[in-house]
């Protein structure tokens, strides 16, 4: 592969993994923004209802007040537009919500006594004719509070069906909004995955049956897919976003922790042996050397890889390491090839030991990928410092670190996987894969891409290329053939 033609591939894949980034972020902002828009529209509708039912609440206790202290026997209830108008502001706001004013029952208790007061007198029955033309200004005013409670009543009826259904008119359009943007920017990015390498890809899918090592390294690999998680759009778009799959790329070179607890122990191992073969099938043979601590697994965690050892050991540092020594031999080994690359290659001229490959036409030195299982187990205060220094000087130096940490081993004196270096990136085993889409987070739910679902053949074609390959290029005495 010509130089160009490496050029032109590393800009798909960094524009592919652009394009995945930006999809999960509209997907996060619209989300974001869906929940926003209902809360708004929810607390507008909320505030209609709340003046609706109060109101409703003292129309009927007015209508019983009053219907309670009218005199048995016929009185008919006038008109709504034949009563006297009661022009009257029955609420008040107080303590961020509304109440009915005080005074409003005590104008119809008023009028309600002086009808009282004529009713009570002894001369009732005599005078009731008379007494009851005297109290039908009263009465008119007593239904006239009622029928206004009962017309306001009403009105803020209507005015919470007209915002119900704006509301909801608004949530559609934009979901259907959202929702277009999120197929166009879908669209785009199934476009771009065509043109993906292999290790761009899941396992299963039909390009990798024609893999062959490549001639540049490549700096990305595929993971998995990420989707939303259910429950966080409300309604009527609850279901926008749920079917959008989007992939998800990490670098080989920065470094990558997963983080597990006993129950996800077994995906957490499966995804790191994932990210070894595929780091390996985006170098070219021999120029990628991994070192592997395995200390409760004592090799099992990386089976699939242990042929590789077989046939040259410095594919795999030696062999697969367990113990405490094993580690403090392996960290410092790495902390002088990190001091070797910086003081020969690096200089003050280079920034990174991919500045001085691509000046120098060629991989001037082998890539180092340390990859240790169950942290913390075998750390003590002085490992886990030289583990941090790793971390952060050596991905510039060739050296990155694949940390798959246990949440639920305790961690030994001196040691926090808290105190871990910002730039490591942190994959959490069953827990939501957070995306930031603007005022807040946005939950997504990774599906590794383990090597569970990884082909035999596949498994067995990238091992034995790499090996061929490597003894091909660079024969040694003593390796097996």
């Amino acid at each position: 592969m010509s130089i160009e033609s490496a050029k032109g591939e590393s800009q798909t894949v960094v524009a592919v993994a652009q394009a995945a980034g930006r999809v999960r972020h509209e997907v996060a902002v619209a989300v974001e923004r869906l929940a926003s828009d209902y809360k708004r529209h929810n607390t507008e509708a909320a505030e209609v209802k709340a003046k609706h039912d109060l109101l409703a609440r003292a129309a009927e206790q007015a209508r019983a007040t009053l219907v309670r202290s009218l005199p048995a026997g016929p009185s008919p209830e006038p008109e709504r537009t034949s009563a006297a108008k009661w022009d009257y502001v029955a609420m008040r706001r107080a303590d961020g919500s509304w109440h009915l004013r005080d005074d409003v029952f005590a104008y119809l208790e008023r009028e309600l006594r002086e009808v009282s007061g004529r009713l009570s007198r002894k001369d009732w029955w005599q005078s009731q004719g008379g007494l009851m033309r005297q109290s039908s200004g009263n009465i008119a005013r007593a239904w006239a509070i009622v029928h206004g409670l009962e017309a306001e009543r009403d009105k803020f009826a209507q005015q919470l069906t007209r915002t119900t259904a704006e509301a909801g008119a608004r949530a559609d359009a934009a979901g259907t909004a959202a929702s277009t943007e999120l197929r166009m920017a879908t669209h785009t990015l199934i476009e771009q995955q065509r043109a993906l390498v292999d290790v761009m890809v899941p396992w299963l899918s039909k390009s990798w049956s024609a893999w062959t090592p490549p001639e540049t390294a490549a700096d990305t690999v595929y993971i998995g897919a990420v989707k939303l998680r259910p429950g966080q759009v409300p309604p009527p778009n609850q279901r926008f976003g749920l079917d959008a799959s989007i992939p998800v790329f990490a670098s080989v070179r920065a470094g990558l922790r997963i983080s597990h607890d006993r129950g996800s122990r077994a995906t957490a191992h499966s995804l790191g042996r994932s990210i070894l073969l595929r780091a390996l099938a985006a170098t070219p043979p021999g120029k990628l050397q991994l070192s592997i601590f395995d200390p409760l697994g004592l090799g099992q965690s990386v089976s699939s890889l242990l042929e590789l050892g077989e046939y040259d050991r410095d594919l795999i540092g030696g062999k697969v390491w367990s113990s405490s020594d094993d580690l403090q031999r392996l960290l410092a080994e790495h902390t002088a090839h990190i001091e070797l690359v910086i003081q020969k290659y690096l200089r003050a001229e280079y920034s990174t030991l991919d500045e001085f490959n691509a000046a120098a036409g060629e991989i001037a030195e082998p890539y180092r990928l340390l990859a240790i299982f169950d942290a913390p187990s075998g750390f003590d205060e002085r490992s886990f410092a030289e583990l941090r220094r790793i971390i952060e000087n050596g991905p510039r130096c060739g050296v990155s670190t694949l940390l798959i940490t246990d949440q639920d081993l305790e961690c030994p004196h001196g040691v926090s996987l808290d105190a871990l270096p910002q730039n490591l990136k942190t994959i959490r085993m069953g827990l939501p894969f957070g995306h930031g889409g603007g005022k807040g987070s946005v939950d997504f739910e990774l599906t590794p891409d383990t090597d569970a679902a990884a082909p035999e053949q596949v498994i067995r074609s990238i091992v034995h290329e790499v090996v061929e390959r490597r003894l091909s290029s660079a024969p040694r005495s003593g390796l097996r053939r």
